[in-house]
């Protein structure tokens, strides 16, 4: 699924909200949720969630949007602040106003400058991907 590509600064691969599916899930400004939240599409997060954030679909942490727990999605655009590991299939985006606070694993990491981590990182295409890379390699051998 395409989520928020476009030519912006970071090497023409940075991710933008307009260009996500339409949210299924808001957690508008001024919310708190306590407790595991599990969707399947978009997830935008204005607010607060407090429990783990668990989507097939993508995540967006706006800039006063907080999320206390794990957060695992396809992709993932973090403006605002995560308090716990992220587990990202595809590509995760921190802007500028990003504060992360936990393990971040992910296939494709940006990161623009004045976001904040403390953590660590783990960047790798997931086993699936690389065994069907190897294939395709040795594939091409013969």
């Amino acid at each position: 699924m395409p989520f928020m590509q476009s030519d912006a600064p970071l090497s023409g691969r940075a991710l933008h909200l307009e260009e996500t599916p339409p949210p299924q899930t808001v957690i508008g400004s001024g919310i708190t949720v306590e407790g595991d939240i599990i969707a399947d599409g978009t997830v935008v997060v204005c607010g607060r969630v407090d429990g783990a954030l668990v989507t097939q679909g993508c995540v967006f942490v706006a800039p006063m949007g907080r999320v206390g727990g794990t957060l695992e999605a396809e992709q993932a655009r973090v403006a605002g602040c995560v308090n716990g590991d992220l587990r990202v299939q595809d590509m995760l985006v921190l802007t500028a106003s990003a504060r992360v606070r936990g393990a971040i694993d992910s296939a494709r990491l940006a990161v623009e400058e004045g976001a904040q981590l403390v953590g660590r990182c783990s960047i790798a295409v997931s086993a699936a991907k690389a065994a069907s890379a190897k294939v395709a390699v040795d594939e091409a051998r013969f």
